[in-house]
């Protein structure tokens, strides 16, 4: 808990009474100071370079501590520094590399194996949007390239795990249309409509209403990037 709060502003110092809140978010115990200062110790030692030197990797500040390791050391700024890039490229072939090398460095869902109450919801949802927005953009180019087949199963896993993300259905009921697949992409609309109805009260967004009427048109569908 303490590395994942220091990380999440490598650089940067963080108040001793915010690491007190993010270790002990309830009850702080009155020896609470004095055990962080501990727990730093045992972090210093845990960061020392493969010659067994200790680094100075954790430093004190006028009122807390800060991370100092180069920023590419943290998977965070890694990532959201690929997604930046991508965003400025002006051609798919050179945006989807970086988009999928950002993806690459996660290896599950944020902050997985941290109990810390003050890391959730809201930072932990934080990183999840910005992973699906990344992930949404790189399927989306694979579909413009003709990666239809290869991305139904893992748009159905992303459905699965995000039921209520539109943008996530769409893509997946348009790569079954593109494949071939017109009933399943007509039972995954169905499947949408109902969830949104059952779940929210809502019907589903005119741009997916739209594709689902080109289906049963049998329109031609493009793709947008």
């Amino acid at each position: 808990m303490l590395l994942a709060t220091l990380a999440l502003r490598v650089g940067k110092p963080v108040e001793r009474d915010e690491l007190i809140t993010a270790i002990w978010p309830d009850d702080p115990p009155p020896s609470a100071q004095a055990t962080l200062r501990g727990y730093v110790k045992r972090l210093r030692r845990v960061l020392m370079t493969g010659a067994g030197e200790e680094i100075s990797a954790v430093r004190a500040t006028d009122g807390g501590y800060v991370l100092c390791l180069p920023e590419d050391n943290v998977d965070l700024v890694r990532f959201r520094r690929l997604v930046a890039l991508a965003a400025v490229r002006r051609d798919v072939y050179g945006e989807l590399p970086l988009l999928q090398r950002a993806l690459a460095l996660w290896r599950g869902p944020a902050f997985v194996d941290v109990s810390s109450p003050a890391l959730r919801p809201g930072v932990v949802n934080t990183l999840h949007e910005e992973y699906l927005r990344a992930r949404e953009r790189e399927v989306e180019i694979r579909l413009r390239l003709g990666q239809y087949g290869w991305l139904i199963p893992e748009l159905a896993a992303l459905v699965a795990d995000n039921p209520l993300r539109e943008t996530l259905w769409y893509q997946l009921v348009l790569a079954l249309h593109l494949n071939g697949r017109q009933a399943e992409a007509l039972a995954h609309y169905e499947s949408l409509r109902e969830l949104l109805a059952d779940s929210l009260g809502t019907d589903p967004s005119p741009l997916m209403r739209d594709l689902h009427q080109r289906i049963l048109s049998g329109k031609p569908m493009r793709t947008a990037c």
